[in-house]
């Protein structure tokens, strides 16, 4: 991880709970399942949701979860679903849809195959049903009973994500999405925090087949009814989780650590300006640290020196 992308993942505010989020690294963390979940069962109906967090330093094109009749991709900014037949034929796709990067996103996801009329896509509590191109879309069984299960890689272990992965879940009961009773089940409004993780305990109360990623102590832990994972990777728990306040500070060690950003745009020479900043100095400042410089070939410079 580049030095500007770990200040920029800083400590988040005093009071903010421990972060219930795990990193992957892209290169060898994943969770999987060698057999099939216990009771688990064909159909035509599923509901998904997942907290994503992708890292725009890596190139994510990647599964989120995978199983031979199901499977949700990640593809560098978007994502997509498809699922499949027992005879392995294709029933029903999206196209790709846009999602942020290096922020939590929440996925939402409750399909019913027998209906067009029955399938929600949100992300973030807003409604993009209408972004997908559903094609196929067909009145068939998906394949969900096999040996093999995965969440963040496929299952064979390629096409692993880089990023940070919360509260995946699945289970095979469709929802209205459109009645805001069945999104707060997977997450609540905060006051002060906006979209937030419900509680892991309400989703194992649901009585899923899985979750993923609930808790960063024990990654082979599934809440729901389908048996635990096998954990790949040495995955460790993330800086900051959907659950927490965004980052409200940034440690600098007085070594190695600064950030710096080349090429403004929209910048002019002016003899006024206003700049903001709240800094807290360590103990082991000296007079000659620099806060804030900037420099235009030609024009001269801008300093601002932190005094002890």
């Amino acid at each position: 991880m580049s030095t500007a992308r770990r200040l920029l993942r800083a400590v988040g505010a005093a009071a903010s709970p421990e972060a219930r989020a795990t990193d992957l690294d892209g290169t060898n963390d994943y969770l999987s399942r060698a057999s099939d979940f216990t009771g688990n069962a064909d159909g035509k109906t599923f509901t998904f949701s997942a907290w994503v967090y992708l890292d725009s330093e890596g190139t994510n094109n990647a599964y989120l979860y995978n199983t031979a009749g199901l499977v949700c991709y990640l593809s560098n900014n978007s994502v997509q679903f498809s699922g499949r037949n027992a005879a392995s034929t294709l029933i029903f796709s999206t196209n790709s849809v846009s999602i942020p990067s290096d922020t939590w996103t929440h996925l939402l996801m409750s399909v019913d195959l027998t209906s067009a009329a029955l399938r929600w896509f949100y992300v973030d509590d807003v409604n993009r049903t209408s972004d997908l191109a559903w094609s196929p879309y067909t009145n068939d069984t998906l394949n969900t009973t096999n040996a093999l299960h995965s969440v963040g890689a496929n299952t064979g272990g390629g096409d692993k994500t880089f990023g940070r992965n919360a509260d995946v879940f699945l289970d095979y009961t469709y929802r209205d999405l459109s009645i805001e009773a069945n999104r707060r089940l997977f997450t609540t409004i905060d006051p002060a925090l906006g979209l937030v993780p419900v509680a892991p305990s309400a989703l194992g109360a649901m009585s899923p087949i899985m979750t993923a990623f609930t808790n960063p102590d024990d990654l082979t832990e599934n809440l729901g009814t389908g048996g635990a994972w096998t954990q790949n990777g040495v995955m460790a728990r993330s800086n900051r989780g959907p659950n927490q306040f965004n980052a409200v500070a940034s440690e600098f060690d007085g070594g190695s650590d600064w950030l710096h950003v080349q090429g403004l745009t929209g910048r002019s020479n002016a003899s006024g300006m206003t700049i903001s900043l709240n800094v807290l100095a360590g103990t082991n400042t000296v007079a000659s640290d620099v806060v804030y410089t900037m420099r235009e070939v030609g024009n001269g410079n801008l300093i601002i020196l932190l005094r002890t």
